[in-house]
Formats: structure tokens, sequence, C-alpha cells
């Protein structure tokens, strides 16, 4: 395996553990639909993406979803 692809691998792990880690958190520490301000103009807000893609085919009850 060359050095490249594990670095790669590494970064790639490292990305999924953050991002599991943070939703954690969000579950956690946020109220749903309950921005929180953490700078001017920038808010902390737990809303749940039920399809794909920015909530396409979000209402459709088929294959579509998952």
């Amino acid at each position: 395996m060359s050095r490249i692809f594990r670095n790669g691998l590494v970064v790639a792990l490292v990305v999924i553990i953050l991002d599991q880690l943070t939703k954690l958190w969000a579950v956690a520490a946020l109220s749903y639909a309950t921005p929180v301000a953490v700078l001017p103009g920038f808010n902390f807000t737990l809303l749940y993406n039920k399809g794909a893609a920015f909530s396409f085919l979000g209402d459709a009850g088929g294959w579509q979803r998952w």
C-alpha cells in the first residue's frame, strides 16, 4: 500500500470520526429547531434531513429515501 493511499485513508477516517462526534454533540447539546447564536449572523440549529441532499425526495415514501 503506497504512503499517499495510506495517508488518504487516515484522513478519511479522521473526518468520519469527527463528523460522527459533532453529530452526537449536536443531538446532546441542542434543542430541535431552536437557534443558538455563535457569532453575529451564524447560528447552530438542530434539524433532521429526511431525504437526500437538502431534503430532496424527503416526502417520497419508497426506495428514494434510502
